[in-house]
């Protein structure tokens, strides 16, 4: 991918799972050292607190395992 990226190519890679609650894919980001643009689509979130019908100033707790 960083040669690509360098070679003056579009790289894209997609990546499972929702920006705003995974950060390791920052980490991953700084460690190819090229520039990169993050577009998420409805963030699981929103689209769980959708669902339920909670509005947006509800308050949530986000955990993991």
């Amino acid at each position: 991918m960083v040669e690509a990226a360098q070679a003056g190519k579009s790289v894209a890679r997609v990546y499972a799972g929702d920006p705003a609650m995974y950060v390791a894919i920052l980490e991953q980001i700084s460690l190819l050292g090229i520039g990169c643009e993050i577009v998420p689509g409805v963030s699981s979130v929103f689209a769980a607190a959708a669902v339920y019908g909670a509005r947006a100033e509800a308050t949530v707790i986000l955990t993991r395992a």
